[in-house]
């Protein structure tokens, strides 16, 4: 590895082991893992890493419109489908991302914006 490398190397092993909610004896112990074992912890860590910021997802349910269309037999593909789209990666976001992410959801008012699609939707149904 040259030096650029081994920065970025090192760079991105500190950010892993802050990231980790381990005490100190045993983050010493992922410390001493050999380099090999370290590089696989490194790419699985990167692949980990949230595609989209929380406020993306916050501000994709905000924009969600709602209307007969959304809930008839044939809807117009577009609204319904990407609502569709739109509250799965939601939810796989919440389910997979660290519990940063998930703070950063609250944050950003995710929850009073599911909140708030939702009821609208069961308002548009019972009307």
């Amino acid at each position: 590895m040259n030096h650029e490398n081994t920065a970025k190397y090192e760079d991105q092993w500190a950010d892993f082991i802050q990231s980790l909610d381990v005490d100190p004896d045993k983050a010493k112990g992922i410390e001493q893992l050999p380099d090999d074992q370290k590089r696989h912890l490194l790419e699985n860590y990167a692949i980990k890493i949230p595609k989209c910021s929380a406020f993306h997802y916050v501000s994709l349910i905000k924009g969600l419109r709602v209307g007969r269309s959304t809930l008839t037999k044939n809807p117009r593909k577009g609204d319904a489908q990407q609502a569709k789209e739109i509250l799965l990666a939601t939810e796989i976001s919440l389910r997979t991302n660290n519990v940063a992410w998930v703070y950063d959801f609250l944050d950003q008012d995710g929850l009073e914006a599911l909140v708030n699609y939702v009821s609208r939707v069961i308002h548009m149904v019972i009307r």
